[in-house]
């Protein structure tokens, strides 16, 4: 039944979907009602597929009025399809779920998430101030720059740029360090003897 949103007054049928405004029957109001055709049917199931709760039939643990679609692999608990949780192959509720989070007997939840790509960059900037440093980083920033180079970055997929330009300083470190090497050597009276 949709009602007049200033008097809250039941609307006629010949109001609802016209293309015009019309005046309420109590107050007077103009109002224009555009329902979707999914109102007047019957609501034999609620939204995303969730059936309503019918008599003889199990209900949700966590929502009493919609019917229950599976049972928790874990606890055993009825879960409607809100609830139901399929985690690979399993059918868990949100309890499970947070029970073996702490107590990390879920063994492909990913709790943590490292970017690899911030820490070779980071690996290969800030020891470039130094003088001595990227001897040790630069090495080890190319090394892991190509071991994560296929490594997931998170949840919202990154681009490699950060790796390529973490790459790209730790050689020019590497090229810096062996131009040094090569000078002090070369230019040195006592070496050169």
């Amino acid at each position: 039944m949709i009602r007049c949103t200033n008097c809250a007054a039941s609307l006629p049928d010949e109001h609802i979907n016209s293309q015009g405004f019309n005046p309420c029957p109590i107050c007077r109001s103009l109002i224009r009602a555009d329902v979707f055709p999914a109102a007047y049917e019957n609501p034999a199931g609620g939204t995303s597929g969730e059936l309503l709760l019918v008599d003889n039939e199990s209900s949700c643990f966590f929502h009493q009025n919609k019917q229950a679609v599976t049972a928790c692999s874990q606890c055993g608990r009825f879960l409607c399809a809100l609830c139901d949780i399929d985690f690979n192959g399993q059918h868990l509720c949100i309890s499970c779920i947070e029970s073996g989070k702490k107590k990390g007997k879920i063994g492909k939840l990913q709790n943590k998430n490292f970017l690899y790509d911030n820490i070779v960059l980071g690996m290969a900037i800030l020891p470039a101030f130094t003088f001595y440093l990227p001897v040790i980083t630069a090495p080890a920033t190319i090394f892991l720059a190509i071991k994560y180079w296929n490594k997931t970055s998170g949840i919202i997929k990154r681009g490699r740029f950060r790796i390529v330009l973490a790459l790209l300083i730790a050689l020019m470190e590497i090229i810096g360090i062996v131009l040094f090497v090569y000078i002090l050597i070369n230019h040195t009276p006592i070496l050169k003897q």
